[in-house]
């Protein structure tokens, strides 16, 4: 609704720890090295990292390396760096054309709607398709307003926030019709 109701640009999927405890590793602390952003800048300066960021040329990690990521115009292509022994499943989300825009709001423990957030129709941001292994992409079927990709490794987290977490990486969104130029560059990460 935001691209296609409010003509906002997308929003762009980040990771980051939120760092408090330093000395003590534990799922119950807020420790360091959970989540990160691989940028593609073509300089090591803050002016060419913040204008690429501004320009989504970067994904989001908990571990999960890219070599690179292409947002075509009708094509998503990732190349995952692997690791031996582990295995990658890539979802393409997205959200189609003449989605179901209901929603309801999230209530609070007295039924009280928060308004902060709300529950969607699963139209939106749903997978559009999985694919395994490092060379995933996803021919657009033209019905997409937006495609990004969340890849989940076979890996389990080194000092994971929870029991069971496994390393993943989340990419930014090609929108449809509006793809720019830093989108379609054939440059690695």
């Amino acid at each position: 609704m935001r691209l296609t109701e409010f003509g906002q640009g997308p929003l762009y999927a980040l990771a980051v720890d939120d760092s408090h405890n330093y000395h003590k590793e534990s799922s119950s602390n807020s420790n360091p090295g959970r989540g990160w952003v691989v940028v593609r800048a073509p300089a090591l300066t803050a002016t060419s990292i913040v204008a690429a960021m501004e320009a989504g040329e970067f994904y989001a990690s908990s571990g999960v390396r890219l070599k690179d990521v292409r947002r075509r115009k009708d094509r998503y292509e990732i190349e995952i760096e692997p690791e031996e022994g582990v295995t990658y499943t890539t979802q393409f989300i997205g959200t189609r054309k003449g989605f179901d825009r209901t929603s309801e709001p999230v209530l609070d423990k007295k039924g009280e709607p928060l308004a902060v957030t709300r529950h969607y129709s699963q139209d939106i941001g749903a997978v559009l398709a999985e694919v395994e292994g490092t060379t995933p992409s996803y021919r657009l079927q033209g019905d997409e307003i937006y495609v990004r990709a969340r890849i989940v490794s076979s890996k389990p987290k080194a000092n994971p926030y929870a029991k069971g977490e496994f390393e993943r990486a989340w990419t930014q969104p090609l929108v449809t019709g509006r793809a720019s130029a830093t989108s379609e560059r054939e440059s690695g990460h």
